[in-house]
């Protein structure tokens, strides 16, 4: 049984929708030792952690269910837009990716970045491809050799995307959808006029033009590899030769040939993050500081950022399981005398007392992480929270607020652009003016994106995989 039919929920539950339903859940439970009130927590702090949502998925994706179809494959996105990770290339095509350490869990989780909007390591990411060999009654190689290396497939606002590089994220498509969805049926439609073909030329024309895209770009603001650059490369792919290869590059070479990744083309994406870094730096500095305190405050508004502190007096254990009326009773006796503490400050002496009393009080782990509060948009936290939080003004302390997960006490504090918004797949802050700045970037690349002129070769506009495949249909 996975997580979400433990909870009675669908793969495609919001947070919201699966803390409802853990809440109904445990109301069931004779009490916190029984036997299911273990795997509910854990499925509620899994399901409910974008990270751990997203391995869990992808170690547990049904084979009856196919992806939906993506959300603009041209966009750079994705695997672009996770710019702490080197090499590109592994995302896709070796496994065993390293993710950011799970924050705790919260009794307001904390929020990660939407992934258009904010920080740069939690955006979306193409699914890495599984060793599962491929469907041996597919000609792979066959299907490869019908055209030349270096013919044209379509060009990129000019630029010429070879069969080369566009053949190999073909593969890496169709291996997806096999080794995870069990799907060879090319003609089976994922939504009304959108076939599984569709989906797999989409997904290697999206994935061939973003590296295209950040070069041309680069290209045009003068920015390129230097030296320094290059040799950052060669060092990348000796570091993935020593996790991957036992430090033997030609080993990595021949893996990945074997994937239809040339070796130059493999240097080729490996330098992309270096000239997405570099353009980010020229709009925006290295870590938003070239945007005004003003500018910050705007895109938190525009995108409908709320901000809070909070004290939590839980009335679950560690396990999610409710406390005893008696014991759920006593905490809130106790969030009434801080409330009454709070309530005799002046505005002044608010901020400083709201800090001590929530070091003092507060049972949310997540408040270490996030000492300066939780910066979330709507949906990210429980109603009641997001409830409270938007209606505070810069600050204001709330009533008791109850959720499922106790007693809170929320303070909005001042707005400060270096506040810690969250934190990178390496654990580095992440502060609220270069989350803006990612975000603002990452809407510039979608407009360039959406700007750019895709086209086909004559020789390629019409590409059957059928054909291709010499996949004969039944009669």
């Amino acid at each position: 049984m996975t997580y979400y039919e433990l909870l009675g929920v669908t793969p495609e539950a919001t947070a919201e929708e699966i803390r409802s339903a853990y809440e109904e859940k445990t109301k069931a439970l004779t009490g916190p030792d029984a036997p299911e009130a273990k795997e509910l927590a854990a499925a509620l702090e899994t399901l409910t952690d974008k990270a751990k949502r997203r391995d869990y998925d992808a170690a547990h994706a049904p084979a009856s269910k196919p992806p939906k179809k993506p959300v603009s494959r041209g966009l750079i996105g994705g695997i672009i837009a996770a710019v702490a990770v080197v090499a590109l290339i592994i995302l896709v095509i070796v496994d065993g990716k390293k993710n950011a350490p799970a924050p705790e869990e919260t009794a307001a989780p904390a929020p990660t970045a939407a992934a258009e909007t904010a920080a740069p390591a939690d955006e979306p990411e193409e699914t890495p491809v599984p060793a599962a060999p491929a469907d041996p009654g597919i000609d792979y190689d066959a299907a490869y050799a019908k055209y030349a290396p270096d013919d044209v497939v379509f060009t990129v606002d000019g630029t010429p995307v070879t069969w080369e590089r566009y053949y190999c994220w073909l593969y890496s498509s169709m291996n997806q959808l096999e080794s995870y969805y069990g799907i060879t049926d090319w003609s089976m439609e994922l939504e009304e006029g959108y076939t599984v073909e569709d989906y797999i030329k989409e997904y290697a024309q999206g994935m061939t033009c973003q590296h295209v895209v950040i070069a041309n770009k680069a290209g045009e603001l003068g920015i390129s590899l230097s030296e320094e650059d290059l040799t950052s490369v060669e060092a990348a792919i000796q570091s993935d030769a020593d996790a991957y290869h036992d430090g033997d590059t030609d080993a990595l070479f021949d893996y990945l040939a074997g994937m239809y990744y040339s070796e130059d083309y493999y240097r080729y994406m490996s330098g992309t993050p270096i000239l997405y870094d570099k353009m980010f730096a020229h709009f925006y500095g290295e870590k938003g500081e070239k945007l005004t305190d003003e500018d910050v405050a705007s895109f938190m508004d525009d995108h409908g950022y709320l901000h809070a502190k909070h004290i939590l007096f839980k009335t679950v254990d560690d396990a999610g399981a409710p406390l005893s009326d008696e014991d759920a009773a006593v905490r809130k006796a106790l969030a009434e005398q801080v409330l009454e503490q709070l309530r005799a400050c002046t505005p002044e002496e608010l901020p400083e007392a709201f800090d001590a009393l929530m070091t003092m009080y507060s049972e949310d782990p997540g408040s270490a992480r996030f000492p300066d509060g939780y910066y979330f948009q709507p949906g990210d936290m429980v109603a009641e929270f997001e409830a409270a939080a938007s209606a505070l003004a810069e600050g204001e302390v709330s009533d008791i607020v109850e959720t499922s997960y106790g007693y809170h006490i929320l303070y909005r504090p001042a707005f400060d652009p270096e506040d810690v918004f969250d934190y990178d797949d390496e654990g580095n802050a992440v502060t609220v003016r270069n989350a803006a700045a990612n975000g603002l970037f990452s809407n510039m690349m979608s407009d360039w994106a959406s700007s750019m002129e895709v086209v086909y070769t004559p020789e390629f506009e019409n590409l059957s995989l059928d054909e291709l495949f010499d996949v004969e249909k039944a009669p």
